[in-house]
């Protein structure tokens, strides 16, 4: 009984780290409103959310939450017609699904040695969208050639 009752505190504590970072939930998820308010949050949300994946990642921080949390505002405002709220989509979007993974993939193949699942994991997180973009190329071209085992499992993992 009591090691059932330590390995569960353990267990708990592991699971709340103190480097875990602590973020508020998205305000439009929270807060019940009209359609206007729910907008207004959004946008808010966006603009914030953009502005913190932005300067988290020139700390080199992990932003795959934060892109997150953008894509839910981004789904909540793409149907707007306003010009200036679709650019701040647009910028959210080559953030999240170019900018950014490519950035954190790039750091972590420079690490001796590299981080090939990260590596990998940065790869599959970006947009189809930018798949044939010259950075994107090369950056999968440096993968292949540095993380050739990561390579053999992506293979055998086609065949099964």
């Amino acid at each position: 009984m009591r090691l059932t009752l330590f390995a569960i505190v353990l267990g708990f504590t592991a699971c709340h780290s103190k480097d875990t970072p602590k973020l508020d939930p998205p305000k439009t998820a929270t807060v019940p409103a009209d359609g206007a308010q729910e907008g207004e949050l959004a946008l808010s949300d966006l603009k914030s959310d953009l502005k913190a994946a932005q300067s988290a990642l020139e700390s080199l921080t992990p932003t795959g939450y934060r892109c997150d949390r953008l894509m839910v505002s981004v789904k909540a405002l793409e149907s707007q017609k306003d010009a200036a709220l679709q650019q701040l989509i647009s910028d959210a979007r080559t953030f999240c699904g170019l900018k950014s993974p490519l950035t954190q993939a790039d750091g972590k193949l420079k690490q001796t040695p590299p981080d090939c699942k990260a590596v990998k994991e940065q790869l599959a997180r970006i947009s189809s969208v930018y798949r044939g973009d010259a950075q994107v190329v090369e950056l999968k071209r440096r993968f292949k050639a540095m993380c050739p085992h990561e390579r053999r499992r992506e293979n055998s993992d086609d065949e099964d």
